[in-house]
C-alpha cells in the first residue's frame, strides 16, 4: 500500500511562565497553609515525563491548534480543510439507518501531534518562589520550575477573595519544548497530504506570531503563551510506492507564509513606570533571625523576583488590579459608558447575546465563561533593587512602635509593558467599557502589588519612545 508521510520539528519557547497541569495534587517542601492547618496546602501538579522534566502533552498541542484553526477559520481554507487535518469530533449526526438507529459521525485527520518534551539549556529559576531544584520523588520542584500562590477573585468585588490562597507549578520563561507533529496519508488519501501541509502551514505561521499564542492555565492573565521558534522547522518527507520502495527527503523549500493573526476587535499596548518602589511580596521567603557577622538582617518582607536583580510578576497581579477599576468605573459612570457604547462598533447586547450580562463579567470572566480580555507580552525591567525600612504602626493609638523596624526588599525604576487584547464576541458596551478602562490607565495609572496604601507600586502612564 502506497504511504506518503511529512514529519515536521521544531520548538516552542514559552514566553511567560506556564502550567499545563494533569488535574493532581502533590505536596511541596516548604509550601505551607495558613497556621493551625493540619496539612500542608496542595500544589496544582505540572504534567511531566518519566524522568520528572515538564512536557507539554499531545492533547494540549493538537487542542491548541484546533484552536488556531477555529479562529482562524476562512483564512486557511474553511471547515473542509481544517476536518481534513485534524478531523471530526466524533459524534451523533442527524436521522439514521433504515432501523432507526442514529449513525455515528467523525472522521480522523491526517494530522498527529506529539508529546513535546523539554529541551535545550534550562532556565535558571532559583531565585522564583519556593524554587527546590530536587527531583520531585525527594518533594523537590526540579530545575526550570518555581510554585505561584495566587487568590480567587470574587465576583461581586473584583479583589481577591479572603483566605483563598492556592498554588500551582509554573514552567520558568523561556522553556523550550521540542515540537513534532505528522501528516500521514495512505493509498486513496494521498492525493490529500499536500492540501494538509498547506493548512498546517497557516496554523505554525499564527504559532510564530511575536505575542505567541496563549495554553494552559491563566490564559487570560497573560499565563501560557508559547511561540514556535521559525528558524528551527525541519520538515522531512518519506514515500513508501506500490513495489514497497521507500525514499527519504529533506524538504528544503518549506516556507511558512505571512503570519495572520486570530481576528481581535481591539490590541492596546499599555507602558508604564513605577520611580519609587514596587514589590509582590514572595510568600517562600523566610527571615533569618539575628546578625551574622557584619552583615544586614534578613529583610522582613522580600519582592519575588525572576532573577536576583528583577521583578517576577505574574499577569494575575495585573489582571486583578483590572477587574477592580473596571467594576469601580461602571459602578461609578455605567450612564456614561453606556452612552459612549450607542457610538461605539459591535453588536448591542440583548437577550441572545452569549453570556453574561454584567460587562465586568464579560471582560474578565466567570466561571463557565472565558473573559474577552486578555494581557499578552508582558514585560518587566527595573533599575535596581533597594531595601526599605519602616515602623510598625500601632492599630489603636496610630502611633509608632518602639523598636519594632521591618525592612522591605523591593525595586525601584519599574518599567512595565503589556498589550491588552479584546478579541472577537464583544459587544458595543463591553468595547466602551474596555475604552474606558484604557483612558482611565492613561489618565491616572495603576496601582500594583504590595503596599499601594504607602506610596509603593504606583505606576503612571509612560509615552511610547519616538
Amino acid at each position: 500500500m502506497p504511504r506518503l508521510r511529512y514529519d515536521i520539528e521544531g520548538t516552542l519557547e514559552a514566553l511567560s511562565p506556564l502550567h499545563v497541569g494533569t488535574g493532581e495534587m502533590r505536596e511541596v517542601e516548604g509550601v505551607k497553609g495558613r497556621p493551625g492547618d493540619n496539612a500542608p496546602p496542595g500544589v496544582a501538579a505540572l504534567a511531566r515525563d518519566v524522568a520528572g522534566a515538564p512536557l507539554l502533552p499531545s492533547t494540549t498541542l493538537k487542542g491548541l491548534l484546533r484552536g488556531l484553526a477555529g479562529s482562524l477559520g476562512a483564512e486557511i481554507g474553511g471547515p473542509d480543510a481544517i476536518t481534513l487535518l485534524l478531523g471530526e469530533i466524533k459524534d451523533t449526526a442527524v436521522g439514521g439507518d433504515e432501523h432507526g438507529q442514529p449513525l455515528p459521525r467523525g472522521s480522523m485527520g491526517l494530522l498527529t501531534v506529539f508529546c513535546a518534551p523539554r529541551t535545550g539549556a534550562v532556565p535558571d529559576a532559583s531565585a522564583m518562589p519556593f524554587a527546590d531544584a530536587r527531583p520531585i520523588a525527594q518533594h523537590g520542584l526540579g530545575d526550570g520550575v518555581f510554585v505561584a500562590a495566587r487568590t480567587r477573585i470574587d465576583g461581586a468585588s473584583g479583589t481577591a477573595s479572603h483566605a483563598t490562597l492556592f498554588f500551582q507549578e509554573m514552567v520558568a520563561k523561556g522553556t523550550r519544548f521540542a515540537f513534532r507533529c505528522r501528516i500521514e496519508a495512505r493509498a486513496g488519501r494521498i492525493d490529500k497530504a499536500e492540501q494538509a501541509l498547506t493548512t498546517l502551514k497557516d496554523l505554525l505561521a499564527a504559532l510564530t506570531a511575536e505575542y505567541g499564542v496563549a495554553l494552559g492555565k491563566g490564559q487570560a492573565d497573560g499565563l501560557g503563551r508559547v511561540r514556535l521558534r521559525p528558524q528551527t522547522l525541519s520538515v522531512t518527507r518519506r514515500t513508501v510506492a506500490d513495489d514497497g520502495t521507500f525514499t527519504k527527503t529533506a524538504v528544503e523549500d518549506f516556507g511558512l507564509p505571512e503570519v495572520t493573526a486570530p481576528p481581535e476587535v481591539d490590541r492596546i499596548p499599555i507602558r508604564l513606570r513605577c520611580d519609587g518602589p514596587f514589590a509582590v511580596i514572595d510568600a517562600s521567603s523566610t527571615r533569618e533571625r539575628g546578625r551574622h557577622g557584619d552583615e544586614d538582617p534578613t529583610p522582613h518582607l522580600r519582592a519575588q523576583r525572576e532573577t536576583e536583580t528583577m521583578p517576577l510578576l505574574i499577569g494575575t497581579g495585573i489582571s486583578g488590579a483590572l477587574r477592580a477599576r473596571a467594576a469601580w468605573l461602571w459602578a461609578r459612570n455605567e450612564p456614561g459608558i453606556r452612552a459612549a457604547a450607542e457610538e461605539t462598533e459591535g453588536p448591542v447586547p440583548d437577550d441572545r447575546t452569549v453570556g453574561p450580562k454584567d460587562p465586568v463579567e464579560r471582560l474578565f470572566g466567570l466561571t463557565g465563561f472565558r473573559g474577552l480580555l486578555s494581557i499578552a507580552s508582558l514585560a518587566v525591567t527595573a533599575e535596581a533593587p533597594l531595601n526599605f525600612t519602616s515602623v510598625r504602626i500601632d492599630r489603636f493609638s496610630g502611633a509608632p512602635v518602639d523598636n519594632a523596624l521591618f525592612t522591605t526588599a523591593a525595586f525601584i525604576g519599574v518599567d512595565l509593558s503589556f498589550t491588552l487584547t479584546l478579541r472577537g464576541g464583544a459587544t458595543s458596551v463591553d468595547r466602551a467599557l474596555f475604552n474606558t478602562l484604557c483612558g482611565d490607565i492613561k489618565a491616572t495609572g495603576l496601582m500594583l502589588g504590595h503596599g499601594t496604601n504607602k506610596g509603593f507600586g504606583w505606576f503612571d502612564w509612560k509615552e511610547a519612545a519616538a
